[in-house]
């Protein structure tokens, strides 16, 4: 069990390091407002990129999910689909 919640626990820190590097490519676009975070849902075992407006973090409704992590290619595509949709977006 230790083994599997060890793998667990490394594979969620490539994840906030991924939304970490795409939230940097999002502050160097002047979209400094908005955020990347990957965020565990434990219920459907699922973990998911978000785009978070950081004025209203708390409020899920304003985190429009940006894809699921596991199908997520790399911090390059990642802060690609971040700025696209950061840039036509209004929260």
């Amino acid at each position: 069990m230790a083994i599997l919640a060890n793998a667990i626990e490394e594979k969620l820190r490539k994840y906030e390091a991924m939304a970490r590097a795409a939230t940097k490519q999002l502050q160097e676009s002047r979209l400094s407002e908005f955020k990347v975070a990957a965020i565990w849902d434990s219920e459907n075992g699922v973990d998911t990129f978000y785009l978070k407006n950081k004025e209203d973090e708390d409020v899920p409704c304003n985190w429009i999910e940006l894809c699921e992590c596991r199908h997520c290619q790399g911090v390059m595509e990642l802060a690609s689909d971040a700025i696209a949709l950061a840039s036509s977006w209004c929260f």
